[in-house]
């Protein structure tokens, strides 16, 4: 190679890339011809149009041992998708220990009794069947894609991987280890250091909704037993506690069948189920500034959350409308502010999140690390604006409202979309029909409505703010603009 000279290398590109082409011959070969309809290139398609949402009938059943069956039919694809639900969710640790539901379900998926885990994993693949845990924070589920010529098969492995899990000592420290490594990544992650310490510190340490600081999640992980994850399988995962949705290629006389024979002989454990204690927490009163320091950072990670009162339908409707203009949208005014008009972030805005009791606002942003304290004052701006002199416009609302209605029928075009829609309405107390009510919903709302409703919910004094970036870089700053009374924490979780 060090013979190799700058002429060599001209002459062999010259050789191999000089005169090269592609040729694509497509057949059978198309009649191509000009139409009569002329386009106007330079105007934007009609965005004006609504298509009519369409939602199949439900039907119901229930099997030997009590579950109830919600079923949608649905012939146009060979595919049957379940979704077996129950009442458990990761608030259910607070009575264990610390990380046991997630943990729980995760090795559930490592095999059965009968199958170790690469058997149970070569099965899934010869069936074409899709079988995944899902553990959130009030509900978990066990789902299942199955291909319809493999129905029977795909159902009674799913029903065996959920009565029958193997819980094998050499998949439990595996899983270990692999979550232990993911706790060291989460350490060295600004992103994962503000989320945790914002879920130890917004709803109280004494709250089933709190997080644990990392070194606690490690112990409490390196803690777990098999006994720990048989106690919480029987407390939890078992037919009195769960409601099974069905959308896809079936009937209900086949489904109710093949179920019947699977998991309709499924029989509630003798001990007793799980209860769940979920209270309402204590609101901040004052603002607190929490900052973690990462040395030689180039940009700080902000996080700022209140909670929010407990609403009915109606009100989490309108505070999630309010919010995609202030910062739920890509042309929300946080990001327009921050990402296009300053140039100071890649990406801005606020969340609504929705739990069965208290919900929470978040604002977040990445910002470059000499604006932090300034991208801190023009996000607060934001909201002290919607809420007092800057209502959203009529053009604002307008691009919200088409934003949202559009894309409606769209999102119900899969068997899992509509497996989702069924589940979240049985969870949030929602009609089947909800989806057809929300363009009736979104014109009745006017700027005046958005704004009371910022006013109603909106706290920008009381905000819990979590800060990790560059402390010697950003500190002073942020301590100047007086948002509130400031701490330092280490990227554990623990103040200093």
């Amino acid at each position: 190679q060090s013979a190799t000279t700058q002429k060599d290398v001209k002459a062999v590109t010259n050789k191999w890339l000089k005169n090269g082409y592609y040729k694509l011959t497509t057949e059978p070969y198309g009649i191509l011809k000009a139409t009569d309809q002329i386009v106007d290139r330079s105007v934007l398609p009609d965005l004006t149009s609504k298509a009519k949402i369409t939602l199949p009938p439900l039907q119901h059943t229930i099997l030997d041992n009590g579950i109830k069956v919600t079923l949608i039919e649905r012939h146009d694809t060979p595919i049957v998708n379940f979704a077996l639900k129950f009442d458990a969710g990761s608030v259910t640790d607070y009575s264990t220990k610390y990380g046991t539901a997630d943990f729980t379900f995760g090795n559930m998926n490592e095999g059965t009794k009968s199958l170790p885990s690469l058997e149970y994993a070569d099965q899934k693949t010869i069936l074409g069947a899709e079988i995944n845990f899902n553990n959130g924070r009030d509900s978990s589920s066990i789902s299942l894609s199955a291909l319809k010529k493999n129905l029977h098969q795909s159902v009674e492995l799913w029903a065996d991987i959920i009565q029958n899990p193997g819980f094998n000592p050499i998949d439990i420290e595996r899983d270990r280890a692999l979550t232990l490594a993911s706790l060291e990544s989460a350490k060295v992650s600004p992103n994962a250091i503000a989320s945790n310490i914002l879920s130890i510190v917004l709803y109280g340490s004494d709250h089933v909704y709190s997080g644990k600081t990392f070194a606690d999640q490690e112990v409490a992980i390196r803690k777990l037993t098999k006994d720990d994850l048989v106690h919480f399988h029987k407390s939890w995962v078992r037919p009195d506690n769960a409601t099974l949705y069905i959308v896809g290629d079936t009937t209900i006389e086949e489904i109710t069948a093949e179920l019947n024979k699977n998991i309709g002989k499924w029989k509630t454990p003798n001990e007793p189920k799980g209860q769940k204690d979920i209270t309402d927490a204590k609101f901040t009163q004052k603002a607190r500034i929490l900052l973690v320091d990462k040395p030689e950072a180039v940009q700080s990670i902000i996080i700022a959350a209140h909670l929010v009162n407990p609403v009915d339908d109606e009100d989490d409707f309108n505070i999630k409308a309010m919010n995609s203009i202030l910062g739920g949208d890509f042309t929300s005014r946080i990001n327009m502010n921050l990402r296009e008009n300053k140039g100071w972030s890649y990406g801005a805005g606020s969340s609504i999140s929705r739990s069965i009791r208290q919900s929470s606002f978040r604002m977040n942003a990445s910002v470059q690390t000499d604006k932090t304290a300034e991208s801190m004052l023009e996000m607060t701006k934001e909201v002290r604006a919607y809420q007092l002199e800057s209502p959203p416009t009529q053009n604002e609302l307008d691009l919200m409202v088409k934003g949202n209605t559009l894309p409606l029928p769209g999102r119900f075009s899969s068997n899992r979309s509509l497996l989702g829609y069924i589940m979240s309405n049985e969870i949030y107390g929602r009609p089947y029909n909800y989806a057809q009510t929300l363009e009736e919903k979104y014109e009745a709302l006017t700027p005046e409505l958005l704004q009371q409703t910022a006013k109603a919910t909106l706290r920008p004094d009381e905000m819990i703010w979590v800060i990790v970036g560059d402390l010697k870089k950003i500190e002073n700053k942020i301590r100047e603009l007086n948002l509130g009374e400031v701490e330092i924490w280490d990227v554990n979780g623990k103040i200093k």
